[in-house]
């Protein structure tokens, strides 16, 4: 569809009710325009709807109604998302657990207070494990407390509708 005709409606739609509106051809294009634009021009004849009152206060009601819907909606997807993310924390902890428990078979007790390992680098390895699962749940924490935001402005929006 040729994007004159597209915007042209769309002059329809949004102009004054009382404007003339012409078809027009030129040089094998049509043209539109308020005013004839050429000697074959045809004018076109607007039809428009004005709802009742009472169709107008329907759809408002229903789209107040949608709008709610789709809010609580919102609101469940994203506790559901936080929920998913929370059971994600759980796993991270649980595979850094893992990964920790392999590295320190090789630690053995010096003292009291000392320990000592035979393999070099092993308490780097355990730091960078550390750091690992601590930036990743970082990153979690840092999402769920954005949904929780959402959430907040989410409910805010919606006792302030009711």
């Amino acid at each position: 569809m040729d994007i004159r005709i597209i915007i042209s409606s769309l002059f329809l739609v949004c102009g004054s009710v009382s404007a003339d509106m012409y078809k027009c051809e030129l040089n094998s294009e049509w043209s539109f325009s308020d005013q004839p634009c050429a000697p074959n021009a045809e004018k076109i004849e607007l039809k428009v709807y004005q709802p009742k009152s009472e169709d107008i206060d329907k759809q408002r009601k229903l789209t107040k109604r949608n709008t709610e819907d789709s809010q609580y909606y919102d609101l469940d997807v994203l506790r559901a998302k936080n929920d998913a993310l929370k059971a994600n924390i759980t796993q991270l902890l649980k595979q850094r657990d893992v990964e920790l428990k392999v590295l320190n078979k090789s630690i053995y007790n010096y003292s009291d207070t000392y320990v000592a390992t035979s393999e070099y680098g092993l308490f780097r390895k355990i730091d960078e494990v550390n750091a690992k699962y601590r930036m990743k749940i970082e990153r979690v924490n840092d999402e769920i407390k954005h949904n929780e935001v959402k959430m907040f402005n989410l409910k805010s929006l919606i006792d302030a509708q009711h």
